[in-house]
């Protein structure tokens, strides 16, 4: 089906939610969620991932740090014509929608409804998608009801859940961490089944570096404490942990 018109330019804001990190190799669902004391029969986007001005130089990739897949409608249901298509150039992929129920069947958006979903997979850490989004595309987002155009919606994107893990990764419930928010001292508590090397590093959600840890931790229960924090971005802080070649991410708060 052919994209809805725009009509004009006065585009619906989408907010995007934080969320913990993917790690590499990881694959995450993403769901855009509408909330409004309205009913919906129509709707279109546009996501724009990866405008970056140094794209990434990845060696089995097309310089995005995530993979696009499985979009769908999400809780809409009825007999809908859809249009999901994948652009990508200049390192770009852009994700055009536009959805409309073919017998103009309304669904009531009040208690909030998954308009659409889809799946990434993380060439790279991805800590904050926002990063790495734009909606001021070429499609204006657009809700539309028998009427016409949709007003006061509140539009949310979230990750719902992790959907796959790289078999290179181990789960964050593994590791302890406290104080969460921290001040100046950040602690990290984990078991360790062998001697061995572990790597913890905190960054920002550009990813730069802020503070590593890396040396050989013994067999047993084992603690780690950052110190002289107070000079670290207020916020959030993303941390990064590797162990026997597998690795898990998330995010603290510093206050």
């Amino acid at each position: 089906m052919d994209a809805l018109l725009n009509e004009d330019d006065e585009r619906l804001q989408i907010n995007i939610l934080p969320h913990l990190c993917i790690i590499t190799g990881d694959t995450a669902t993403f769901s855009l969620k509408a909330t409004t004391n309205q009913s919906l029969v129509a709707y279109q986007t546009e996501f724009a991932f990866n405008n970056l001005a140094t794209p990434l130089a990845l060696p089995n990739g097309d310089g995005n740090p995530i993979n696009i897949f499985n979009i769908n409608s999400g809780q809409l249901i009825g007999n809908p014509g859809e249009f999901y298509n994948i652009l990508t150039t200049n390192n770009s992929k852009k994700l055009k929608v536009s959805w409309m129920n073919d017998v103009l069947n309304q669904t009531n958006l009040i208690n909030g409804v998954s308009i659409l979903q889809f799946d990434i997979s993380a060439n790279q850490n991805v800590c904050d998608i926002s990063q790495l989004l734009s909606t001021n595309g070429e499609i204006a987002t657009q809700l539309y009801g028998l009427t016409g155009k949709l007003n006061n919606v509140n539009l949310v994107l979230e990750r719902v859940d992790i959907q796959s893990r790289s078999a290179s990764n181990f789960e964050k419930s593994e590791i302890n961490i406290n104080p969460n928010p921290f001040k100046d001292e950040l602690n990290f508590t984990f078991s360790n089944e062998k001697e061995q090397k572990i790597a913890i590093v905190l960054y920002n959600s550009l990813g730069q570096e802020l503070n590593k840890v890396e040396k050989t931790f013994p067999i047993g229960i084992n603690s780690y404490t950052f110190s002289n924090l107070s000079k670290l971005p207020k916020g959030q802080i993303h941390y990064r942990m590797i162990k026997d070649n597998k690795s898990t991410s998330g995010t603290v708060i510093h206050d």
